[in-house]
């Protein structure tokens, strides 16, 4: 059978089951995007694996496997999710070395066999010559969707910048640069991720330490529950595994969460119900330049704004380092440095679950609310308003 153009191995009902209970347990004994979704949408995944079972009759073939575990959890902005066949080929060393080291596949109290169900999965002819070490930059490095625009849109005075992702390869250090110091004695910049579902943080992190002339600071907390597999994420944070290539991430202090800060007062106490542990996690962005951009900086976000792009809001809005603009965000950007890949027994396919809760700086939960704008646009006109809120500031400076 081939599902995306990946071959894979027909499997019996009995295996496939296996597969299934074993995703079942993982997501319920060690998910935290889980937690909020029981609360949510009163989703309780025993319910939806007895509904499964019953309707399938206890048949079931791998093409039936691939798209339940697609669609599991009800809340569809996620890092838990099924990694897609070709995807696991294409990272496959990555993923069975170890070279991620937060990442390697594990799992505490369920027995799974020993792991060689990749090779029976994946056509061993397959083409891996994309291969790539790091799996945050394997599928989109070279996407010409990737590279951000630049361009002035009013000279000498509004310059633009669009990320449509961060997940991109290292080529747009150099033109940003050179672009911000032609700009950088402009009246406006307004820095665009409309649409933008994440990726890594390197790109926001050298826009921002571009932009500024003084170092940067955020500091922002990540809980855990009580279980084998969330100490194992726990301490590797601890030990810096966790954030590592997180540029300027440190570890600051590891508590019970009884103990979070008082002035986090939207705690849903449910929630924190079902956690153990936070880490407090500062993130230092260092300024590149004495003198940079002296003007004022707006940035646009809107609901598809996930993971690192929400985590880049959230560093914004923490700093006042830009007017935001636009709709709430996804959301899951503080509590995105927590996952890990879990592998079904039999049928080779891995499952990337989060482990980790963000906090909001309220105390709310990251994953449900994302990181709210200053100042709220209608969707597709957020670039409309801002550059009506410039014309308006100039006009009112002529009188």
């Amino acid at each position: 059978m081939r599902i995306n153009d990946v071959n894979v191995q027909e499997i019996s009902s009995d295996q496939i089951k296996e597969d299934l209970d074993v995703l079942v347990e993982a997501i319920k004994n060690t998910g935290t995007d889980y937690i909020v979704d029981q609360r949510v949408f009163n989703f309780d995944i025993e319910d939806f694996k007895n509904k499964l079972y019953k309707k399938n009759k206890g048949e079931y073939t791998v093409r039936n496997l691939y798209e339940v575990s697609k669609d599991v959890l009800p809340n569809k902005n996620r890092h838990t999710r099924l990694m897609e066949p070709k995807e696991i080929l294409t990272n496959k060393t990555s993923l069975y070395s170890g070279k991620l080291e937060s990442r390697k596949m594990r799992y505490d109290s369920i027995t799974i066999k020993k792991n060689e169900s990749l090779n029976k999965m994946l056509n061993k002819s397959a083409d891996i010559s994309n291969y790539k070490n790091d799996f945050f930059t394997s599928s989109l490095s070279n996407s010409a969707n990737g590279i951000p625009t630049m361009k002035i849109l009013e000279e000498g005075k509004t310059a633009y910048i669009k990320f449509p992702t961060f997940s991109i390869n290292d080529s747009y250090k150099i033109p940003m640069s050179y672009f911000i110091e032609e700009i950088k004695d402009y009246d406006y910049l307004i820095i665009d991720i409309l649409g933008n579902t994440g990726g890594k943080i390197e790109p926001w992190h050298d826009l921002m330490s571009e932009l500024t002339s003084t170092d940067l600071y955020m500091e922002f907390y990540v809980g855990y529950r009580d279980t084998e597999i969330a100490k194992i994420v726990k301490d590797e944070a601890l030990e810096g595994k966790a954030t590592k290539g997180a540029p300027g991430f440190e570890n600051l202090e590891f508590e019970e969460v009884q103990s979070l800060p008082k002035t986090m007062d939207n705690i849903n106490q449910e929630d924190i119900s079902k956690l153990k542990y936070y880490l407090k996690i500062k993130d230092k962005i260092e300024a590149k330049k004495e003198n940079s951009f002296n003007g004022k900086i707006y940035l646009l976000i809107d609901n598809k704004c996930f993971s690192s792009a929400d985590l880049f809001a959230h560093y914004v809005k923490y700093t006042k380092f830009a007017t935001i603009v636009g709709s709430p965000a996804a959301g899951d950007g503080t509590g995105g440095i927590g996952y890990l890949y879990f592998p079904f027994p039999n049928s080779g396919f891995i499952y990337q679950i989060q482990c980790a809760y963000g906090f909001n700086d309220d105390g709310s939960s990251n994953f449900e609310s994302g990181t709210e704008p200053d100042i709220v646009a209608a969707r597709n006109k957020e670039l409309d308003y801002v550059l009506n809120e410039i014309k308006k500031t100039e006009v009112s400076q002529k009188k």
